[in-house]
């Protein structure tokens, strides 16, 4: 089976898809430019941010870096600290939640607790594909239908790992414009009655994320 993950690099793009390039550099400008080698190598920005930098064409008021291992994630914070006045506000089971400051613009900056081995295993994990999206210094990744379902506004299901918590993400995404079909809806119903309905913390709704 052909992988659904693309990976384009700023060469690649530079040939058939200035639109990575401009992905690249957008995000690139903002925060990686600040970055040293390991941190670039280590480090990448995936989904909502991306979203709403092709659909609005702006930078997103949340921003979600991922990577590879702990260590990283608290020379990241540092940095972060240092350039951009960050602060954390909460640490909660799956993401450090604060806050820092971009050429004067307040933005939310999570930096997600679980590691990654690399942007495609980030972004192949996510529920719908509007946001399979990652990008780093060099490289844009994407699912191959993200775009087309972007442009449509159109909710599909790329997997369920956590179909519950999909379910509460519904709401901001119909605020947002988007809309989930009827196979989408019946899909992630089957997933949802295939949970533990005893399993009080999978059913919470009142979690921070």
């Amino acid at each position: 089976m052909a992988p659904v993950i693309e990976t384009i690099t700023r060469e690649q793009g530079e040939i058939f898809m200035p639109q990575a390039v401009n992905c690249i550099d957008f995000f690139s400008k903002k925060f990686f430019k600040k970055f040293d080698e390991e941190l670039n190598n280590n480090t990448w920005i995936a989904g909502g941010a991306i979203r709403d930098y092709f659909s609005e064409g702006y930078i997103s008021k949340d921003v979600d870096f991922f990577c590879t291992d702990r260590k990283t994630m608290a020379k990241l914070i540092i940095l972060f600290r240092n350039e951009f006045q960050y602060k954390h506000y909460l640490i909660t089971r799956n993401a450090v939640k604060g806050f820092g400051f971009i050429y004067g613009k307040k933005i939310d900056i999570d930096i997600v607790k679980k590691p990654f081995q690399n942007p495609t295993l980030t972004i192949d994990a996510f529920d719908f594909t509007v946001c399979c999206f990652a990008v780093n210094s060099n490289n844009f990744y994407y699912h191959k239908s993200s775009i087309f379902d972007l442009i449509r506004k159109r909710l599909v299901i790329h997997k369920l790992p956590h179909p519950v918590d999909t379910l509460k993400r519904l709401n901001k995404y119909i605020g947002k414009g988007f809309k989930a079909c009827n196979g989408t809806l019946l899909t992630l119903a089957k997933a949802i009655a295939e949970q533990d309905p005893t399993n009080e913390d999978l059913f919470s709704f009142y979690k921070f994320d």
